[in-house]
Formats: C-alpha cells, structure tokens, sequence
C-alpha cells in the first residue's frame, strides 16, 4: 500500500487527520508534485479554527502594499512562505502598531519584514536562545523531534547588516523561564514561531497575552500543521477571539480592550 500499511491506518482511525496526512498525502498528493513547498499546504489539517480571509478580519486590508526585503533569502522547509510574511506585514502595515515582539529570531527575515513594514518609530524586540545553548537547561523538558535549535551563528544575520537594524533589539533567552516583565512592553503585537511543543506554546502565549495592551494583536506561526501548536491556541481561543488566515499556517487573536 505504498508504504502505508493496514495496521498503521487501523491506529489512525481514532484520529482522522493523521490518517490524512499518513494516507492522503502519499496517494494524491506525491503523484502530483514531488516539491515539498507544493505539498506542504496539504498538511494543514489539525485545528478546529475556523479559515477566514486576512481582509474579512482586517477589512480595508487588501487596499494595501508591503515592501518585502531579501524575499526570496528563506529556507522552504523552516521559514515562513511568501504568503505568510505577506500577511503579517500586511498586518503590521494596516494596523500601524510600533511596539512588537517576536518569539523566534532564527537568522532574522521576519524580524526584518517586521521592522520594514512598520512605523519609522516602531521598535521591535526579537527573541532566540543563548548563543551557548544546552539543551539540557531548557525550563520545560522537550521531546527530541521539538528541539529545533538552529545555528547560533546565523541568528539575526539577515537585518544586522541593514538600514533597519536600528529598530531591532536582539535579546537571547528561554522564553519559558525568562523574566517577561523586563521586556519593553505592554507590547501591540506579538509573533510567537519558537518551540512548538505543546508546553512551549502554552506558557509562551499565556506569557504573551500578559504581555499585550489591551487590543493587542498576537499571531501564532504553524497553525494547523504542527499538532502541539494547533492545541494550543485552539484552548486559548476560548479566552479571545482567534481566527486561521485561510491560505496560511498563521492564527491571529485580539487582546480584548
């Protein structure tokens, strides 16, 4: 069965969107396309959020323009798409907020599409693990497959060298564990793309929501793909209004005001 066998599907049953992506994928997706960037859209299939349109939950948004900057310098299997930093700095843009926070630094595109897309005086705080990381010192124990630490050489090298570096602060730490009220807030706008375990995901978006102004934005990457990160801010969207951007793995929420 093309790698699939009948045990394997039987286990799935109880979990119908692994049997799609163990199955589904494999028998109608592969014949079509061998390019992973072309079946990733395929795998977004955990969360009950329901999929709206970026312009239904920002209306007026789609009068407007981005300016995107090394667009094409990302990793297909690690970055954001070109859809997805598209639709966060046409958030940033439409939304005109000037003090915003990422979780997630790895080697700074989004940082730097955040900091081009914003007001002059915006300032951006972008957030990776210590140079020196050990795995060990994580605050919240992760299972292997979740610890994906990436070069600590590379962090933040696509803004350092550009005309808006003076906008961004670097800051290194555990996001589980560090001291969040040391941080510039109350923040406009939080981007949380770090650990996607779900333990990671949920004490970074309860530390999050803390951390926002009232009517603040927070989005959330891999929404839909990755389980951990799905339930997550699935159980958070029973506190705020959260929406999936319907083409992306990007989920937006409002702090209430």
């Amino acid at each position: 069965m093309n790698g699939v066998t009948l045990g394997k599907i039987i286990r799935n049953l109880r979990e119908p969107r692994k049997l799609l992506i163990s199955a589904g994928l494999r028998f109608v997706a592969l014949p079509m396309s061998r390019d992973a960037a072309v079946l990733k859209p395929v795998g977004w299939v955990y969360g009950t959020l329901k999929r709206v349109e970026l312009k239904e939950i920002f209306p007026g948004i789609e009068e407007g323009s981005v300016k995107l900057v090394r667009t094409y310098d990302r990793d297909e299997h690690t970055s954001v798409t070109l859809t997805e930093i598209a639709a966060v700095s046409s958030i940033i843009k439409h939304t005109k907020v000037k003090n915003i926070f990422e979780i997630g630094t790895y080697q700074g595109n989004t940082t730097l599409q955040l900091a081009a897309n914003s007001p002059g005086d915006a300032r951006i705080t972008t957030l990776d693990l210590p140079s020196k990381w050990n795995e060990d010192k994580r605050a919240i124990t992760t299972p292997e497959n979740f610890k994906n630490v990436t070069d600590r050489m590379t962090i933040g090298v696509q803004y350092k060298e550009t005309s808006y570096a003076g906008k961004i602060n670097q800051i290194f730490a555990d996001s589980a564990n560090m001291n969040w009220s040391e941080l510039p807030g109350p923040f406009d706008f939080i981007f949380i793309d770090g650990c996607h375990y779900y333990e990671y995901v949920k004490k970074d978006t309860e530390n999050a929501l803390g951390a926002l102004r009232p009517g603040g934005i927070v989005v959330w990457h891999d929404y839909g793909m990755i389980k951990d990160v799905s339930r997550a801010v699935d159980e958070t969207s029973k506190k705020i209004q959260i929406y999936a951007i319907s083409g992306t793995r990007l989920a937006v929420g409002f702090l209430k005001k």
